[in-house]
């Protein structure tokens, strides 16, 4: 069993690089990444996670490979093969600045079109830093609020293609009720359980 999840890894892990490293451009748009930058990419040691010290740096990065490796890669042939009928692809992302990680599914179409990024995507399953206003709400049908704003560190969902996209779904579209699981220095106390 041990040699089978291990070259079921293996190969999750290969065919994840090579195809990124097909889909994905170099930064210049001249030719594309490659399955070894693909790998590099997300083994290489980035600056930016940096919290405190480089040693908390280097723990933080680590946990995020570790997370790309043991639960990004088990699900990545399956969700790849859902995903191909839909002319859609899975990728894994590390945002080292904001201190997270994301599942993010890119449109094979748009890419062929020419675009990328946020322009590309069309699903981001993302667990990182981020603010969310905590204030007075805007009027309806707006689902925002007013400055002052908390900084949280939780796991949200962002659809950039749907019109008006949403992102850091449910905490800046539900902030009222979530209000409680945000961090305790602008908001009310959790509800009592009885």
């Amino acid at each position: 069993p041990a040699v089978a999840a291990c070259s079921y890894l293996l190969t999750s892990i290969a065919c994840y690089c090579l195809r990124r490293g097909q889909l994905h451009m170099q930064p210049d748009r001249s030719s594309p990444l490659g399955a070894a930058e693909v790998l590099r990419r997300h083994l290489q040691y980035d600056p930016d996670w940096q919290i405190s010290s480089p040693m908390s740096g280097r723990v933080m990065h680590l946990v995020h490979v570790a997370a790309w490796l043991l639960i990004f890669q088990p699900i990545y042939p399956p969700l790849e093969f859902l995903l191909y009928p839909f002319d859609k692809a899975a990728f894994w992302f590390y945002y080292p600045k904001a201190r997270g990680a994301g599942l993010i599914i890119d449109s094979r179409r748009l890419r062929r079109g020419g675009r990328h990024g946020n322009a590309a995507q069309v699903f981001r399953l993302d667990w990182h830093r981020f603010e969310v206003n905590v204030g007075k709400p805007y009027p309806p049908p707006s689902t925002s609020r007013h400055p002052p704003s908390v900084l949280c560190n939780l796991p949200h969902i962002d659809l950039p293609q749907r019109r008006p996209s949403v992102r850091h779904w449910p905490w800046r579209q539900h902030t009222t009720e979530l209000r409680w699981l945000l961090p305790c220095s602008l908001t009310a106390k959790p509800p009592r359980v009885f």
